[in-house]
């Protein structure tokens, strides 16, 4: 299967890993990413890999004070498009599933940037990460030290991102209006490319 389209056949050998750019995906519809899926994956994920909120927050929301949603983990993904909020699945990359998903995507990166293997493409400790959210929900202001590919699925609510560094949350940075201009993510998507990446 093939899972990216680059916009720009330049991107993945010269923008990557260093400036954002589009790319199109094909994720939408993998049975692995719908909703009854991820539940099961949340029911097996132990719960130091789940956080979640509410989608109810400021951006400049202080972590000691975010909204928290009264229900279950599995309830929330089940019914994520009334729950007002938002989840992440961390290292996912341990579920063999989830991980075979996330080495074919990758392998097919490092093809198209003319390597035959992950470690020669320079993948290393690869994790993955899925975000389920609610529509309009705010994700308080945090930096993470990442390279990754940011894969969102509007349709369905569900966004998922395979890292391929480790990702290093830094919640004591506080937002500050300045930064909007210098938010960017590396991010692919399956509607038209003509839209600049945003974070």
């Amino acid at each position: 299967m093939n899972f990216f389209e680059p916009t720009d056949a330049e991107a993945l050998t010269h923008a990557f890993p260093h400036l954002p750019f589009a790319l199109k995906h094909r994720f939408a519809g993998n049975p692995l990413l719908t909703l009854p899926k991820l539940a099961e994956l949340v029911r097996d994920l132990p719960r130091d890999r789940l956080e979640y909120n509410s989608g109810k927050a400021a951006i400049d929301q202080r972590p000691e004070t975010t909204p928290t949603v009264d229900l279950a983990p599995e309830e929330i993904v089940h019914n994520i498009e009334t729950a007002g909020a938002w989840m992440v699945l961390k290292s996912v990359e341990q579920d063999p599933a989830y991980r075979s998903l996330i080495d074919e995507a990758l392998m097919e990166v490092a093809r198209m940037r003319g390597f035959g293997s992950l470690s020669a493409a320079g993948f290393q400790d690869i994790r993955g990460f899925i975000f389920v959210s609610s529509a309009n929900s705010t994700t308080p202001f945090h930096a993470d030290a990442d390279e990754n590919f940011f894969s969102r699925f509007t349709a369905t609510n569900i966004s998922t991102s395979t890292t391929t560094a480790i990702a290093r949350s830094h919640p004591k940075r506080r937002w500050r209006p300045a930064r909007s201009s210098t938010a960017t993510c590396p991010m692919t998507r399956n509607s038209t490319p003509d839209v600049p990446p945003t974070r």
